[in-house]
């Protein structure tokens, strides 16, 4: 890890501790609706010819995959 980018982890470490819990759970929700929000406009981006409902099942089959649940998924079939 390059050195910059350790003191901008280790800063980023102590704004963390010093918010509440609270804070950090809201952050954490915050940043999951960006990233899922991003990731949508990616799958619109590639294919813009899709429904939104069809753009939200490969949302939902992608964040089924990446924990694992799709595994589950498939062998119910």
């Amino acid at each position: 890890m390059k050195q910059r980018d350790f003191e901008g982890r280790k800063a980023y470490l102590a704004t963390l501790r010093g918010m509440t819990g609270e804070e950090r759970l809201t952050l954490a929700f915050e940043l999951r609706a960006l990233v899922m929000e991003v990731a949508r406009a990616g799958i619109q981006a590639q294919r813009p010819r899709l429904k939104d409902e069809e753009v939200q099942a490969i949302l939902a089959r992608r964040v089924m995959e990446a924990n694992g649940a799709a595994r589950i998924l498939d062998s119910s079939r």
